[in-house]
């Protein structure tokens, strides 16, 4: 009995550790590599390069992880990003965004110049809630002010006037909402100096769709001089062309 049972055993054995190993799933991929990238950070030898790789670090970290919950120990690490003000203001601002967490704005020192006046304390709390008169937004997705790595979604609502403006889009023509000038301060500020629109008609069950063909004749008797009312409900920007708007309704009155 002894010299058949050995023999199975073996087998059993060889076959167990010949079996391929158990495929790691994306998550843990993403955090292994993250792991190795902390190590490879704080084994830099001058502080300069550590904290331009903590940096990477958490861009790759908000960029590919599902993950919105911000601990301490992450807030530690641009705590420790103090040799370029504009680093220490970005990682601030990348977990704010990420988390929608208001108060991590708070904690941004940096007083910004023109081209990245989005790393300021206001315009960090004004990119994640925004009210203005009768609008009122939230970001729901992304890290503005670019749709980079992935869509702004802002949803809330606006009274905005505007009429339809054909426009040469890669040599053809496009009929585009055109937001008045003076209501451009009542969407979000990491949008409010885009003017041209994509008018859908939009729910949360089916997304966004065309508008109707009616409903495009009406706004088109409408001009700069004579400009249309709309009410929206939701702005999504995309990473290449124009963003959408979603159409609730033509306010008339």
């Amino acid at each position: 009995m002894k010299k058949i049972l050995i023999p199975i055993l073996i087998l059993f054995l060889t076959a167990c550790m010949s079996a391929p190993p158990e495929e790691l799933t994306k998550e843990d991929k993403i955090k292994l590599i993250l792991e190795s990238k902390i190590e490879n950070c704080n084994g830099l030898p001058f502080k300069d390069q550590r904290e331009t790789c903590l940096l990477e670090y958490v861009w790759n970290k908000v960029s590919w992880e599902d993950e919105t919950t911000v601990t301490n120990e992450e807030l530690e690490i641009c705590d420790s990003i103090t040799k370029v003000k504009r680093d220490n203001a970005e990682c601030y601002w990348l977990f704010a965004m990420k988390s929608k967490n208001e108060e991590i704005c708070d904690k941004i020192t940096y007083e910004p110049f023109i081209d990245d006046d989005y790393l300021s304390k206001e315009i960090c709390h004004q990119s994640l809630s925004y009210e203005y008169e009768d609008a009122n937004w939230e970001l729901f997705s992304g890290l503005p002010p670019k749709a980079d790595p992935e869509n702004l979604d802002y949803r809330g609502g606006a009274k905005l006037r505007g009429w339809i403006s054909e426009e040469e889009t890669f040599g053809e023509i496009f009929e585009y909402f055109k937001v008045h000038p003076d209501d451009l301060i009542k969407l979000p500020p990491p949008i409010s100096h885009r003017s041209l629109f994509q008018l859908k008609n939009y729910s949360i069950e089916e997304g966004f769709g065309p508008i109707e063909n009616d409903i495009m004749a009406e706004l088109s008797k409408y001009s700069e001089s004579n400009p249309a009312t709309i009410s929206i409900e939701k702005v999504y920007v995309l990473m290449e062309g124009a963003p959408f708007m979603g159409l609730k309704e033509i306010i008339t009155e």
